[in-house]
């Protein structure tokens, strides 16, 4: 059995994670970091004060068979609620749902869905747990556009104290998911951003939605959300200081390091990299686990394209961000070979497109790590990775 972990965001794995639950002899493990609150989840975040499950429900939802006989799960994992329910009748179709007057939840039938009695159990503990959280916030909880299973993850997370590893290993165990997703760490963080102009994004909705020309120079993890008006007045260098001062690393999960250890091959996906994938790599405990795993091939996929996250980036600033955002959680010095043993760079056709990431050579040889350049760009879906063809180098390298 090959152990692979895979540091990954929503979906920028995707198509890789999707082929690897079909290879024979695959034990795979996704790693993600639970800090988006983007719209709904920010209103799970925000309302209840846990981390949001959106990146792991995503990652999980990669996970469930293509069988025909799964196909009202995926529909569970990919179901909505309408954006312009009100909190009554969105709370009294989840109340009809949990007491088994009617199998239909938001215009889906879910009588044949195996574990029913599990999700029931779930919508309940959180129906329970939205009357007392609304008399505190004295305001109603806002379901627009909200992912039903979102609600299934409060529920889990609000019975066991916030801890959304538990949560995210029930779900895995009852939908029988082809691999297993844990969060990075159960520490409850919120993520900021500093541009190099001393602009500050306050939160991952700002990084993700970034429109500024301007790179992102630091990320920060802290315990709430800071004022904008109580740093207005300091210059770009008193708010790095200040954000620094705040920031705090998250423990690794317990199941996270186990997963490291015992890796065969990690895999550092592609994604957005500030809001999905270099917060993963400031937990606490987590480079060190890379680093000290001295049997592990360590896998770097560079991006497609570029994104709102990385406008001027070329292929040489992701791995080497990457390396910048671990180092910042380690204790010692390590090399960067000790996280890296080859870096894959897709190398566009001739026809490229302006949105395609660079191939700079020259800076990739500086790195020290070696670089493997092919056309990795799926023809079928433009802008992603070739699932097969990242396989077969990351295989044959093995």
């Amino acid at each position: 059995m090959l152990n692979i972990v895979v540091f990954s965001g929503g979906r920028g794995a995707s198509s890789l994670i999707r082929f690897l639950t079909g290879q024979p002899d695959v034990n795979l493990t996704c790693l993600v970091n639970a800090y988006d609150d983007g719209k709904s989840t920010g209103e799970l975040r925000n309302f209840f004060g846990i981390l949001g499950p959106s990146d792991i429900r995503k990652v999980q939802g990669d996970l469930i068979s293509s069988n025909q006989s799964d196909l009202l799960l995926k529909t569970l994992f990919d179901l909505r609620i309408e954006e312009d329910i009100s909190p009554d009748a969105a709370t009294q179709e989840l109340e009809q749902f949990v007491s088994g007057q009617c199998p239909i939840l938001f215009g889906i039938d879910l009588s044949g869905l195996e574990h029913l009695f599990f999700l029931r159990e779930a919508l309940n503990n959180f129906l329970d747990v939205l009357s007392f959280y609304q008399l505190i916030k004295k305001r109603p909880f806002n379901f627009s556009d909200c992912s039903l299973m979102n609600l299934v993850y409060a529920g889990l997370m609000l019975g066991t104290n916030g801890d959304i590893e538990d949560a995210a290993v029930q779900v895995s165990k009852r939908f029988k998911t082809l691999g297993n997703v844990y969060p990075v760490s159960n520490t409850n963080l919120i993520l900021m951003a500093l541009l190099e102009n001393g602009d500050i994004l306050h939160d991952e909705a700002s990084i993700v939605e970034k429109r500024a020309s301007a790179k992102i120079d630091s990320l920060f993890l802290v315990e709430d959300y800071v004022d904008p008006g109580s740093i207005s007045q300091l210059n770009r260098d008193e708010v790095k200081t200040f954000l620094k001062s705040l920031h705090r690393s998250p423990q690794l999960s317990p199941r996270a390091y186990n997963a490291i250890s015992n890796a065969d091959i990690i895999v550092y996906a592609a994604g957005t990299q500030h809001s999905s994938l270099y917060p993963s790599y400031l937990t606490k405990g987590l480079a060190q686990a890379v680093a000290d795993n001295k049997f592990a091939k360590k896998i770097f996929i560079t991006n497609v394209g570029a994104d709102y996250e990385t406008p001027s980036y070329q292929a040489s600033d992701f791995i080497l961000g990457a390396y910048r955002y671990l180092k910042i959680s380690l204790q010692r010095q390590e090399i960067i070979q000790s996280f890296f043993d080859i870096n894959l760079v897709n190398l566009p056709a001739a026809n490229h497109s302006s949105s395609h990431i660079i191939c700079d050579f020259g800076n990739l040889d500086k790195t020290g790590i070696p670089s493997i350049t092919d056309d990795f760009e799926s023809k079928a879906y433009p802008g992603t990775h070739d699932a097969e063809a990242l396989w077969k180098i990351i295989s044959n390298y093995y």
